[in-house]
């Protein structure tokens, strides 16, 4: 019989979803492997990963993902009814967070803190998901001005200096600290 399709490797996406490739054996059944007569079926954590399609002489998949946060997901394959083993190695994850430090990505506040606004990506769309430190401080009453972009929060007070971290988590998976916020001066 066939063999059960397996996946080596997966790509990310950001928060917002996208295309991912799953690259890996036993995608076709049939000996042509552009046959594009088999079911494929993609699940991530039990979700569907539509449009699925395959490339790469057969040896990987691609499918839309939609939008999530979160890691470590199983995947599952199918092709025609033959089911991917799970695999506690090869797990999707959709991209931590990144926060944009060009110009106007981020607004500041005094010391004794106030509303501020971050970009970036990978932010997701759940407010209840998402944390924010600067300079190791709480940013409280997180609201994501445009999903998975850009987030306000207001920073509680005691904080001071410049080039401080900002760290924005999202479901545990925290950016890379962008060194890049400086408290107006007093006034």
């Amino acid at each position: 019989s066939a063999p059960l399709p397996v996946v080596h490797n997966v790509t990310s996406v950001y928060t917002n979803g996208g295309v991912i490739t799953l690259y890996g054996s036993a995608f076709s059944t049939s000996l042509s492997s552009s046959s594009s007569s088999n079911e494929r079926i993609v699940l991530i954590s039990g979700r569907a990963c539509s449009s699925v399609q395959l490339i790469e002489q057969g040896n990987a998949l691609q499918c839309e993902m939609g939008p999530g946060t979160g890691r470590n997901m199983n995947i599952s394959i199918s092709v025609d009814g033959r089911v991917s083993l799970p695999s506690s190695s090869v797990l999707f994850g959709y991209r931590a967070p990144v926060v944009s430090v060009s110009a106007g990505g981020i607004t500041s506040a005094s010391t004794q803190g106030g509303r501020v606004t971050i970009t970036g990506a990978s932010f997701g769309d759940r407010e209840d998901l998402v944390r924010v430190t600067i300079g190791g401080i709480s940013c409280f009453n997180i609201s994501l001005l445009q999903p998975h972009m850009t987030l306000s929060c207001h920073l509680a007070s005691g904080g001071y200096g410049m080039n401080r971290p900002i760290i924005v988590s999202v479901a545990g998976q925290a950016s890379p600290p962008a060194n890049s916020f400086t408290y107006l001066p007093p006034p």
